[in-house]
């Protein structure tokens, strides 16, 4: 897990870079929400895709990501930091919103942005040698992610910038949530 603190205009801001899947970002989450004790929660997923981790009906299509994932330590589905994130949010009485672009968005810049021999290429079984959690899931997102993916992923980078900026205006303690190849890129444009 990565974290940074930083203000947007009165706002304080803690931004979490999580490991998507990986059960042990759980514990982090929990930890660093209880002693941020923020007044909403920021999710880098789309509307669509919260609403399904709120009716408990999320999936993944991630397999090979997943397997090599687990040999870091134990995986699950829906995202273990997504439902901690839930959890405290409900316990807590707190909001939490979706900052990503939605899945009508994500569609249109698919077919503006990603070649037919892109995306079959994506579908290839993606190998990744890493050390860490942490360098594997930035390692399998460069390699799956390039060319029209990569421009999207900026993008989306980019909304949910925008999106925690609209947020920081009306909230005084904001908590991030992203996935951690998002991190770096949300952090240096919110910077």
């Amino acid at each position: 897990m990565q974290e940074a603190k930083i203000s947007v205009g009165k706002a304080q801001i803690l931004l979490v870079g999580s490991i998507y899947g990986l059960c042990s970002e759980a514990d982090e989450i929990e930890r660093a929400l209880s002693s941020f004790e923020p007044e909403i929660i920021a999710i880098g997923i789309s509307e669509e895709d919260l609403q399904a981790l709120v009716d408990e009906s999320a999936t993944d299509i991630y397999d090979s990501y997943f397997s090599g994932l687990s040999r870091f330590g134990k995986v699950s589905i829906p995202s273990p930091d997504m439902v901690m994130a839930l959890k405290y949010a409900g316990e807590k009485g707190i909001e939490v919103e979706a900052i990503d672009i939605d899945d009508n968005e994500f569609s249109e810049m698919l077919y503006n942005n990603v070649s037919s021999f892109e995306l079959i290429s994506r579908s290839r079984r993606i190998r990744v040698r890493s050390r860490s959690a942490e360098e594997f899931s930035k390692e399998w997102d460069r390699k799956r992610n390039r060319g029209g993916f990569e421009r999207i992923n900026r993008m989306c980078e980019e909304r949910m910038v925008e999106n925690v900026i609209k947020i920081a205006k009306k909230h005084d303690r904001v908590f991030v949530l992203l996935d951690m190849p998002r991190f770096d890129g949300v952090l240096s444009k919110l910077t």
